[in-house]
């Protein structure tokens, strides 16, 4: 298995003096990662895709096309198969502009912010599963028939094909606030604001 991160951040600030004791400060920033992994057996046999439908074990989007898949077998232990997550771990947009007017004996301050949060994932993986029913005697199932004949016969019960997008979107998080210092004394200043 190889498990691979990538994350990036990037983010700007400008700042601009509107006039005597008036400041407007803009930010903007944005932090994306993923978590990368592929699972992936070892010494594949030669040929093996060759004998699958390649509508089943190939045609996945990236740079796995094929997967060979998870065989399982009821009353045996099975084998792993090729797998690929590509998880979005975060991708966050966030701004906020802020405005600071010294007037008199106050300096008020007040701005908004906003941030969003979206995560992607991609599940991609495949699997055939093999019972002693399809080798059974019809009139007595329950006593008769082998997995591991099924598997030899190429005859499976099941087979199954995940490839599984999705997310989570528009979710986010935004604030406004005002605040007030007012220097009411040369030796008393009084803070108060309110923040949503």
């Amino acid at each position: 298995t190889v498990d691979t991160w990538h994350a990036h951040t990037i983010a700007a600030s400008w700042t601009h003096i509107l006039g005597p004791g008036m400041v407007v400060q803009a930010q903007f920033g944005r932090s994306w990662g993923t978590d990368y992994v592929i699972g992936s057996v070892s010494n594949e046999p030669a040929g093996v895709f060759s004998a699958l439908s390649p509508d089943f074990a190939c045609g996945f989007p990236g740079s796995r096309a094929c997967l060979l898949p998870s065989v399982g077998l009821t009353n045996f232990l099975g084998t792993p198969g090729d797998s690929v997550t590509d998880q979005g771990a975060s991708d966050i947009w966030s701004g906020q502009v802020n405005l600071s007017k010294l007037w008199r004996k106050h300096l008020f301050t007040m701005g908004f912010n906003l941030d969003t949060n979206n995560i992607d994932e991609t599940i991609l993986t495949n699997s055939i599963t093999f019972s002693p029913s399809q080798t059974a005697d019809p009139e007595n199932l329950g006593h008769t028939g082998s997995d591991l004949a099924s598997f030899l016969l190429g005859v499976p019960s099941a087979g199954a094909r995940r490839l599984q997008g999705g997310g989570e979107n528009h979710g986010w998080v935004d604030g406004f606030y005002f605040g007030d210092q007012w220097k009411a004394t040369p030796r008393l200043t009084v803070n108060w604001g309110m923040r949503y």
